[in-house]
């Protein structure tokens, strides 16, 4: 069973099923480890997000990286 991790209400990075803190299990498989690792990534990005639309009142808007795309 995966466990589901999430930011609890001090901002730190807990399991979600026991609330205790997250710790990053290292597997023999360096593939495991690089998925769980951009999967932290991603939580860590979206909590980021959501504190500075949220907390702060910022918007989040896309910037064209290519010249030719228009804005």
């Amino acid at each position: 069973m995966k466990k589901k991790s999430l930011f609890d209400v001090e901002g730190k990075l807990v399991t979600n099923d026991t609330g205790q803190p997250f710790e990053f299990f290292v597997s023999q498989n360096m593939a495991d480890n690089n998925k769980r690792y951009h999967a932290i990534g991603r939580l860590v990005d979206q909590y980021v997000y959501d504190l500075m639309e949220n907390k702060l009142g910022l918007q989040k808007i896309t910037i064209p990286v290519h010249e030719n795309e228009n804005i």
